[in-house]
């Protein structure tokens, strides 16, 4: 059984919203939050404050295979047959969650994004320190329907488009240009946690006072899921109330994710969070760039096909191809590619071939309420 088709409406008035001017030399220390808030968000806001190795600098982890014991397979899968069942799947299908990162980062991330989302692409997440991010927020208030998260940014990994933090009061966090740091290894270097807490909180809120239905939290980079920081992450999925990417790990992954032979304190809390009620994904892929420029079809679809039973995280990095894309980054050749190939039916194809479910990331917070009462 496929899943439905999702029609999304285009663009008001057919058109995407006026690009605004990204201003690659300044990293605008923006006000803290807003006192206003919309009646629809109130109830995820809370107070401003509480209590490495490189994901391949663009945040890709190439999934891998372990040998788990047979008791970790039982209860992985009787974790996952009970997910499925509540999301009203079979035991043993396979559903992904195609998700577009970076959106927010320039006005080419959003167009490409949105368009992926018009396709295959079924949720994304925003940058909300980057220079793009009121254009997107536009477009999430004119367009209710898309599903939207907040993707946690810590770093800003290019040398010529460059960004900082939400807070002004967040030093740890800024490399010597004024700039987010560049690496995770050197953001775990320096960031001392109560500023990662605060500037977190600080692009959660910032996400919900812009008018954004928030469905869920994911990282850039992947730096939140250092030991270091990673217990911020938990604590705000929590208290916000919202799902997070949390990927169960083989121990080759757990190296890439800079846990180092620290897995077993990583899943102890994944065991916490599912028990309360969040869900794990039990597959992961992030392999989005390392294709050469005409075989992004055959790379993703090779990604899919790695995808087991249960429930799945693809991650995808679409944009607009063009001069604002190509002054950023070297591989927009490959944005540009799958940004055509998550709209214009390709991926769509391949994904109903293999008769391969498909799910945003909104179900999954609707879900996950229905666990917190």
């Amino acid at each position: 059984m496929r899943s439905p088709a999702r029609r999304i409406a285009p663009f008001a008035a057919g058109r995407p919203p006026s690009r605004m001017r990204s201003d690659a030399s300044s990293f605008r220390t923006q006000p803290r939050e807003s006192p206003s808030l919309r009646a629809t968000t109130a109830s995820r806001r809370l107070p401003a404050s509480a209590g490495s190795t490189d994901i391949e600098r663009c945040g890709s982890i190439r999934a891998m295979v372990s040998s788990p014991s047979a008791a970790m397979l039982t209860g992985r899968r009787r974790s996952r047959v009970s997910l499925l069942a509540e999301l009203g799947y079979a035991p043993d299908e396979r559903v992904v969650v195609v998700h577009v990162d970076d959106l927010g980062m320039s006005s080419a991330a959003n167009l490409g994004g949105v368009r992926a989302l018009e396709g295959a692409a079924t949720c994304g997440s925003i940058m909300v320190p980057c220079p793009a991010f009121g254009e997107m927020a536009q477009i999430a208030r004119e367009r209710p329907e898309l599903d939207l998260g907040v993707h946690l940014t810590l770093n800003c990994e290019y040398d010529g488009h460059r960004w900082g933090p939400v807070r002004s009061d967040v030093p740890s966090l800024v490399a010597p240009d004024g700039g987010m740091w560049r690496t995770v290894r050197e953001t775990v270097e320096h960031a001392l946690v109560e500023e990662v807490d605060r500037e977190l909180r600080a692009q959660i809120h910032r996400a919900l006072d812009a008018g954004i239905d928030v469905t869920h939290i994911d990282a850039h980079m992947g730096a939140v899921f250092d030991l270091k920081f990673v217990d911020v992450y938990f604590r705000l999925a929590h208290e916000f109330r919202l799902p997070a990417f949390i990927p169960r790990l083989a121990r080759r992954e757990a190296r890439v994710l800079n846990l180092g032979g620290r897995l077993a304190e990583f899943e102890r809390r994944i065991a916490a969070a599912e028990a309360a009620g969040f869900p794990v994904f039990d597959h992961f892929e992030a392999d989005s760039l390392s294709f050469t420029p005409g075989t992004g079809l055959a790379h993703n679809t090779a990604r899919i096909d790695r995808l087991g039973p249960g429930l799945a995280y693809l991650i995808t990095h679409c944009a607009e191809g063009g001069p604002e894309l190509e002054s950023i980054t070297r591989d927009w050749r490959q944005r540009d590619e799958e940004r055509r190939i998550y709209s214009d039916g390709s991926m769509a194809r391949e994904l109903e071939l293999r008769d391969i479910r498909t799910s945003g990331m909104r179900p999954l917070r609707e879900n996950l309420s229905s666990k917190l009462g």
